[in-house]
């Protein structure tokens, strides 16, 4: 809760979605477990990074979301 625009809400969403830390072995299978994954496509010679992913949990992105454009107050 120390982040600027993270406070109560944002950070008991944050907790009760990571539930068991040791369950990821490494913070990046945290970003993806929330969908903040870049896309990648692979083709021969092309390597396209896209847009992320928003495979996973949408509740969680979406107050994350809502905290880095400041949209969300708590």
């Amino acid at each position: 809760m120390t982040a600027p625009g993270v406070g109560v809400i944002v950070g008991l969403t944050y907790v009760a979605a990571i539930d068991d830390p040791g369950r990821f072995s490494s913070s990046k299978k945290v970003g993806a477990q929330f969908g903040m994954t870049p896309k990648k496509y692979r083709s021969g010679e092309m390597d396209v990074t896209g847009r992320i992913s928003k495979i996973g949990d949408r509740g969680v992105r979406a107050v994350l979301y809502e905290v880095e454009g400041g949209g969300l107050k708590s």
